[in-house]
């Protein structure tokens, strides 16, 4: 049973208009007034004539996070005056909340499981909410935070405070040396742009079992980083996880150093392409860029760079942490990184949950060379990177996309069976 509805009727489609009536049923705790007051600015029909803008209203709802479900229709009243309607329809979210989940580690994408206990409206019945949050991964890796967020609007915008204390251990490259560290986080979300400032105090501890290489003892000990960040993300996928058309791009950049022994300027770059060939057939492109650039002295560490080659990337025929610089048999890391790949998919027949695709994919992993030009720099990114290739199948469970290719690779040219899981692709 739908828990709040909100009616809206104009003349026409291009003028605002007021909410008209906000009927309720089963009301848990959100405040009557608050529901009318955000839906307001976010239900003004002038994104009808936008599909685009279509898709933000949605994403603002959701970003929300007062609803469990909702949708939203126009409808073309029958009193000859030429009124319309927009009706919406949510399901309120509980007040209490507790759920299990599986997900990536942004740090070192891998497969983990996610333990939420969370609140809602718990102060005013404005949108409040309060996340107590535990999660483990394969590798070993955990984390436990509390995490707040708190809807509010600027300019007519929606946007989201939000708020959270971490304690988190983390297993770096392939398990060679551990990072334990205390992180507090506050942060304002507007739809496309996220900005955070962070700091943490970092510990790096080489596993006792490994070898303790040069560069693993000059990262180990205690750091504090404090940094600032910026995200900018535009999605016009139909389907983020299985993407027929559309595009998606993602901006961020990180400058750590304004306290602390951490100084690095660190971007990423994210774009796709995804476009519908007919016949059922659609062909997709997407590449990421990273660098990271230490300043002031500083010599980046282990836990600062980036890793490719894991079994949840897009960087598909390559195991765990196998590409990028090396000490003796341990990954370092890197800090410039490409990584493109390309797709050719097709339903099957009878199955159109299922996907065929065959797919090429490239990529390789550095540090910069001091010495050399940035133009340098990048002529080593690009002389030997590392190919794959092959097909497989691939669907959608859950919030995740999963598949199963049979891929050859460019270093050991041989063909071998691969999985792959992620929530990003």
């Amino acid at each position: 049973m739908f828990t709040g509805t909100i009616y809206k009727q104009m003349q026409h489609l291009n003028e605002s208009s007021q909410i008209e009536r906000i009927f309720v049923l089963g009301e848990y705790s959100i405040n009557k007034k608050y529901l009318a007051h955000v839906l307001q600015p976010l239900l003004e029909p002038e994104w009808l004539a936008n599909i685009d803008k279509f898709y933000d209203i949605e994403k603002d709802v959701q970003r929300l996070n007062l609803f469990r479900k909702f949708d939203i229709t126009l409808a073309k009243r029958s009193n000859g005056k030429g009124d319309y309607l927009i009706l919406f329809r949510g399901k309120e979210a509980r007040p209490f909340g507790f759920n299990i989940a599986t997900l990536s580690n942004d740090y070192n994408p891998e497969l983990g499981l996610s333990l939420h206990a969370l609140a809602h409206n718990l102060i005013h019945g404005n949108g409040e909410s309060v996340t107590i949050s535990g999660s483990t991964f394969c590798s070993g890796s955990n984390q436990i935070g509390i995490f707040a967020r708190k809807p509010f609007f600027l300019n007519d915008k929606l946007s989201i405070l939000k708020g959270s204390i971490q304690r988190n251990v983390k297993y770096i490259g392939p398990h060679s040396h551990s990072e334990r560290s205390n992180q507090f986080s506050v942060g304002v979300d507007m739809r496309d742009h996220h900005f955070s400032y962070d700091v943490s105090v970092r510990n790096l501890k080489p596993n006792p079992k490994s070898r303790i290489t040069p560069e693993l003892a000059k990262s180990s000990g205690i750091s504090l980083k404090s940094s600032i960040k910026h995200t900018y993300t535009r999605d016009l996928r139909r389907n983020p996880r299985v993407p027929r058309s559309g595009t998606f791009l993602k901006l961020s950049q990180e400058l750590a150093g304004l306290c602390g022994d951490v100084r690095y300027f660190k971007q990423e770059t994210c774009l796709q392409f995804h476009k519908d060939l007919g016949n059922e057939f659609s062909a997709n492109f997407g590449t990421i860029l990273g660098n990271l650039f230490p300043f002031g002295g500083y010599c980046s560490r282990i836990n600062d760079r980036y890793f490719l080659g894991t079994y949840t990337s897009p960087f598909r025929g390559y195991s765990l942490f196998s590409v990028g610089p090396r000490e003796d048999t341990e990954n370092i890391g890197g800090e410039t990184y490409f990584s493109t790949h390309m797709h050719l998919m097709r339903p099957l027949p009878n199955f159109d949950f299922i996907f065929l695709h065959g797919f090429v994919s490239s990529g390789n992993l550095i540090m910069h060379d001091r010495s050399q030009s940035c133009i340098g720099n990048l002529k080593n990114l690009l002389v030997q990177p590392h190919f794959s290739y092959g097909m497989g199948l691939v669907m959608s469970f859950l919030e995740f996309r999963v598949e199963l290719n049979w891929v050859k690779n460019y270093v050991s040219n041989l063909w071998g069976l691969q999985i792959c899981i992620s929530s990003q692709f």
